[in-house]
């Protein structure tokens, strides 16, 4: 990875809280693009996008076309932090490495 790794803290119980470096990240635009990122960072693991479809956009039109612009939120809000969401043309996933992602209860620490 190139420049500098950032501490990334996803606190997903309590107030969704997202932190880069100790300081807070604002502008999560939905409840649904907040819900999407806590999952891919607490299940760590790969994902279909027809599944994270399936799970967060049973009723849109477009459910494809609401990932995308949920996924493309994230990367704006975590943009120093472009490795931590990788992604290609068939799987989403939020990378978890030593002190880059941790997913924890509000107020741990």
């Amino acid at each position: 990875m190139n420049g500098p790794q950032h501490r990334l803290e996803l606190r997903v119980l309590g107030d969704f809280q997202v932190t880069r470096d100790g300081g807070r990240l604002s502008g999560w635009p939905s409840r649904k693009t907040r819900a999407l990122l806590a999952y891919l960072a607490v299940t760590a693991r790969q994902h279909q996008r027809e599944r994270l479809c399936e799970i967060f956009w049973d009723i849109p039109d477009d459910p494809r076309g609401a990932l995308r612009w949920s996924l493309s939120k994230i990367r704006q809000v975590l943009a120093a932090d472009e490795s931590a969401l990788s992604a290609d043309r068939i799987v989403r996933r939020a990378e978890h490495r030593d002190g880059l992602c941790a997913a924890g209860a509000a107020g741990e620490g």
